[in-house]
């Protein structure tokens, strides 16, 4: 699935791309304008795709190896330090 979403942002970027070059000494106007939004919105959508996909597999990657530092944060919860509040002095 990343594969299928990494190549639609590449094509929806390079129509971006492709658009900016043939209107490069004047604004997009009328339909070239409306397809750029439309193609800005759908990259947008893209990226959160992307971005969700990332923090499931850390998230997984995570509960399948643990985290290295659980050793220190259990020591410093045994000796009765806040890990949430750790003042700056």
């Amino acid at each position: 699935m990343f594969g299928h979403l990494d190549t639609t942002k590449r094509n929806i970027s390079k129509e971006i791309e492709d658009l900016d070059n043939q209107n490069d000494n004047s604004k997009l106007k009328g339909s070239a304008r409306l397809k750029r939004m439309d193609l800005d919105s759908q990259l947008k959508v893209i990226n959160n795709k992307i971005d969700s996909l990332l923090r499931q597999k850390a998230r997984s990657y995570w509960l399948k190896y643990g985290d290295s530092n659980t050793k220190f944060s259990i020591i410093l919860l045994s000796h009765g330090e806040d890990l949430g509040t750790k003042s700056k002095e």
